[in-house]
């Protein structure tokens, strides 16, 4: 007569098992969740790139630039441009009303408010 053995399987004592051996692994549970958070934030960062191939690319990150990016005007004297992501394109503006909207920032965003990036 054959004999049939019967394997009865622990799962709790296979997830202890598993749990010690992450553990054992040098990774705590705060390190494997922050780890998760860094990949969430990565891939929002990434999804942000792919918006950034619309606009126009500083040469020096290889990015577009940022918002409230500014440079003097190639063309006209007295006149600025400040980089726009929302329309990814320079808008041209002379340079009191530069300072003007600058000065009305600070005024209504107080310390929440950043400065120009100048080029």
């Amino acid at each position: 007569m054959n004999k049939v053995k019967i394997e009865v399987i622990d799962t709790q004592k296979e997830d202890r098992t598993e749990n010690l051996q992450k553990k054992l692994s040098g990774k705590t549970m705060l390190e494997r969740r922050y780890e998760q958070e860094l990949m969430k934030v990565k891939a929002a960062a990434d999804a942000e790139l792919e918006d950034r191939d619309k606009g126009e690319v500083n040469p020096y990150t290889g990015r577009e630039y940022d918002t409230n990016t500014v440079r003097v005007h190639a063309g006209k004297i007295g006149y600025v441009q400040v980089y726009d992501r929302s329309i990814h394109g320079w808008e041209t503006m002379t340079e009191w009303a530069f300072l003007g909207k600058e000065e009305q920032k600070k005024v209504t965003l107080g310390d929440a408010y950043e400065p120009p990036v100048f080029v």
